[in-house]
């Protein structure tokens, strides 16, 4: 978490919502006995070498040297689908058991099991990366703790233990031991990998082991809440930066599809009410208690959370109408936000998630379009993808505050890799701000976009689709385009002689790179009902 606040400070964030998967914060499906995949592999020069996995319980590593050099053999834990599914979490009031079975740790030899954990910034001395924990066990040693690999490594020294023996490790009590001054929940139980090393020939590691057990004791609602809050309280304070505690609502694969809540109380328990076939009503209501607390909910990646290879232009219309349709008729339950930040995502490009979005303005769906909801590598934002921050205008920083703008379309999403800062806003006869919607007569009508902090390079143009609540397509024309640069507003005269909806958007050296949210232009003839928050 650490490690993400730093950066989306970097980028010039000031509001971070920390949306967990609930299931991933439950733990719900994970691993207690280890199972899944793990490879085997080896280093040096061997005279002889095994790794074995069984998901009943057994592992063994051995490795024997075959000259004067080390060999060393390791059997990790597979990332997909094992690490991330089912064991990738929180690591707060995780243990792990080690039953030991018949080994043989000649003097010189060593084993570890390696806890991999999280990407943090460089402190305290030591540089950004990744941190782990080596619970490493010799023979003559005295139990000790210390850091190796730049202070980013903590070693847990113990003895052997006797065949036979049972250990429990704790992580977070290691943690806070050899980083005092981290917040020592604030890591993930990442990888796990078991490891031995021979120095030389004629001296064994062959370590067994007759199971390793994972507990979990504060993967409940009133956990995870509270180290959540505890994230946001320290963060907050330290990078000056606010931050809520949130939840994404799903259960891994989808269906059901993924929703975040903005500016309520997560809950942490749908995730355990839902499956394939229930989700929708339970979402529904789900919505409805986020409504009731003057939260916002946004419907995240609408095609899907697969990523690249695009698909053909064809298969791209189609996947889109196919979407399109259902959500027609489930009307997203309810929710008030649509991801649409995205460069790939669903095998569509940002250029089929904004017609996805603008076929809805078509048919007054009032939706905000915002950003990328999560990050989950914690790298620089610049050079992701995916990496669209969303802007909010609102009056404050304060959780209602910035939910209301949200459910109000007062919001842009922009790429701070091509336009860091970016502020991109429209007011309509100044007095219609971006995200309302207006009812006049008016056959002609004035839009202002304002925009600041934008490099060379950049075209600006309004995009004008129709308000007739019809059709499957977008059905958009675009004002002719702009050079812009630094601070500057740009007036388009927009042809309001039937209902239309308006939106900005912003391409950097070709590629499209920010979008502001519409504001609907509507007849005063028009049948259609404005909702509260949404009236100019």
């Amino acid at each position: 978490m650490g490690g993400a606040v730093q950066e989306l400070c970097a980028r010039g964030a000031d509001v971070l919502y920390q949306t967990d998967h609930d299931f991933r914060a439950r733990a719900l499906g994970y691993m207690g006995l280890l199972s899944g995949t793990f490879l085997g592999s080896t280093t040096g020069a061997w005279r002889q070498h095994a790794g074995t996995f069984s998901a009943s319980g057994p592992i063994r590593v051995m490795v024997e040297a075959s000259g004067s050099t080390p060999a060393v053999q390791s059997l990790v834990m597979e990332e997909k689908p094992t690490a991330v599914n089912t064991f990738r979490t929180g690591i707060d009031g995780q243990t792990f058991t080690h039953a030991f079975g018949s080994s043989t740790l000649a003097l010189g030899a060593r084993y570890e099991m390696v806890l991999t954990l999280s990407l943090h910034p460089a402190q305290a001395g030591r540089p950004e990366g990744q941190y782990s924990l080596r619970y490493r066990f010799e023979r003559n040693v005295t139990a000790r703790t210390f850091t190796e690999g730049n202070g980013l490594v903590g070693v847990v020294l113990a003895p052997m233990p006797a065949n036979g023996a049972t250990v429990t490790f704790n992580p977070q009590q290691d943690i806070q031991a050899i980083w005092p001054t981290m917040l020592a929940i604030d890591h993930s139980s990442f990888s796990l990998s078991f490891v031995v090393r021979s120095p030389r020939s004629g001296v064994l590691a062959d370590v067994r082991l007759r199971s390793v057990t994972v507990h979990r004791v504060r993967h409940d609602p009133a956990g995870i809440l509270a180290a959540q809050r505890q994230f946001a309280n320290r963060y907050s304070a330290q990078y000056g930066i606010a931050g809520f505690a949130e939840e994404e609502v799903s259960i891994g694969p989808e269906p059901p599809a993924h929703i975040n809540a903005f500016g309520t109380t997560p809950e942490f328990t749908v995730a355990t009410q839902i499956s394939p076939s229930n989700w929708k009503p339970a979402y529904a209501a789900y919505i409805q208690r986020a409504h009731a607390q003057g939260g916002a909910v946004s419907w995240n990646h609408p095609f899907g959370s697969s990523s690249s290879p695009l698909l053909s232009t064809a298969e791209q219309n189609t996947l889109r109408h196919q979407v399109f349709q259902e959500r027609l008729t489930d009307n997203f339950l309810g929710a008030d936000i649509l991801e649409v930040g995205y460069r790939v995502r669903g095998h569509l490009p940002f250029e089929q998630h904004l017609a996805f979005w603008d076929t809805f303005s078509r048919r007054a769906r009032f939706l905000t379009g915002n950003g990328a909801s999560d990050d989950h590598s914690g790298a620089d934002w610049r050079g992701l993808t995916n990496g669209f921050l969303t802007g909010i205008w609102a009056p404050s920083n304060g959780a209602a505050a910035l939910a209301g703008a949200l459910r109000s379309g007062r919001a842009f999403a922009f790429h701070p890799g091509q336009v860091q800062g970016l502020q991109l806003d429209t007011l309509t006869d100044g007095t219609v701000a971006m995200g309302k919607a207006s009812k006049s007569s008016r056959t002609s009508r004035s839009v202002a976009v304002q925009v600041a902090n934008v490099p060379s390079g950049c075209m600006l143009e309004l995009v004008r689709g129709p308000v007739d609540l019809t059709g499957q397509d977008p059905g958009t024309t675009r004002l002719p385009a702009r050079a812009v640069s630094g601070s500057t507003t740009q007036t388009f005269a927009v042809d309001t002689s039937s209902s239309c909806f308006v939106r900005p958007q912003l391409y950097r050296n070709g590629v499209l790179v920010a979008t502001g949210n519409p504001t609907w232009l509507l007849r005063n003839t028009s049948t259609v009902v404005i909702p509260a928050g949404r009236a100019a």
